[in-house]
C-alpha cells in the first residue's frame, strides 16, 4: 500500500510540472484502482484517454476498472475500444471474455477465448478461462480438454489442478479428484483457509467442485516522459 501511495505522490508531481502527460494520469490511474479507488482510478483513465486518445492500453485498464464496478456493458465497450486501435490484443479479447462471461454471454466468452488462444496460443491463462467457461455450460469433454492444455502449459498452475479435478469428482472419479487437489495444496493453502473442507465436501457427494478461485491479470505501467521512475514503470 505504501508502494501505491508513493506511486500516486510521485505521478502527482509529475502531472504538476507536465499536465499534459497522459502517461501519468494512466500510472496514478493503476495506483489508484490498485488501492481500491475505482472511481479517481478512472477520472485519471478518462483525461489519459482525452490527451492520447489513440492509446490502446488506457481503454483496456478503464474497462478492468468498470467490470470491478460491475459495468460490464462499459467495460465491454472500452475492450471493444481497445481491439479496435490493436486487433492483436490478446489481453483485450481476454478481458472482454471475461466479461462477457460476467454478463451470462457464455458463447460470446468461448468465442473471444478463442480468438485469445489464436493470438498467444502458449498462454495456459485463457485456456483454463475458456474450460471454465465450457464447464459451466455443461461440455465436460471440451472443459477438460482445455485444463489439460493449460496444465500442459503450466505444470504449477493450482487454479487448473482444482478445475480438472472439479471434473474428476463431477464423473466419480475420486482418486484422480484427490490426486489433483493435493497436488496444489501447498499452494492453495494459504489462499484459501477453507480449502480442506471443501475439498473433502468436494468428494463427499458427486459433482461437487471447490471453488472461489481469481482469473484475471494485473496491468502494467506505460512509461513516462517527464519522469525517470522505476516505481512508476514498475507497479
Amino acid at each position: 500500500m505504501q508502494d501505491r501511495d508513493l506511486g500516486i505522490r510521485t505521478c502527482s508531481e509529475v502531472i504538476k510540472r507536465e499536465p499534459n502527460e497522459s502517461a501519468a494520469y494512466h500510472n496514478r490511474g493503476l495506483h489508484y484502482v490498485a488501492k481500491g479507488a475505482l472511481d479517481l482510478g478512472i477520472s485519471d483513465f478518462n483525461k489519459a484517454i482525452e490527451l492520447d486518445p489513440k492509446f490502446a492500453s488506457t481503454y483496456r485498464v478503464r474497462g478492468r476498472a468498470y467490470a470491478k464496478k460491475g459495468a460490464y456493458d462499459r467495460a465491454i465497450a472500452d475492450f471493444n475500444k481497445t481491439i479496435e486501435i490493436d486487433p492483436r490484443s490478446t489481453e483485450a479479447f481476454g478481458d472482454r471474455a471475461h466479461a462477457n462471461y460476467r454478463k451470462g454471454e457464455r458463447d460470446r466468452a468461448i468465442a473471444d477465448y478463442g480468438k485469445a488462444i489464436e493470438l498467444d496460443p502458449r498462454k495456459a491463462f485463457y485456456y483454463l478461462g475458456r474450460g471454465l467457461v465450457y464447464h459451466q455450460k455443461g461440455d465436460q469433454a471440451h472443459a477438460l480438454a482445455d485444463y489439460d492444455k493449460a496444465i500442459e502449459l503450466d505444470p504449477k498452475s493450482a487454479d487448473a489442478h482444482v478445475a480438472r479435478g472439479n471434473i474428476y469428482g463431477a464423473r466419480g472419479q475420486h482418486d484422480r479428484a484427490i490426486a489433483e487437489y493435493d497436488r496444489c495444496w501447498t499452494k492453495l493453502f494459504f489462499r484459501m483457509s477453507r480449502f480442506r473442507p471443501l475439498r473433502d465436501a468436494s468428494l463427499a457427494r458427486p459433482g461437487g467442485n471447490v471453488t472461489g478461485l481469481s482469473y484475471l491479470p494485473v496491468a502494467g505501467c506505460r512509461p513516462c516522459t517527464g519522469l525517470v521512475s522505476s516505481r512508476m514503470r514498475g507497479a
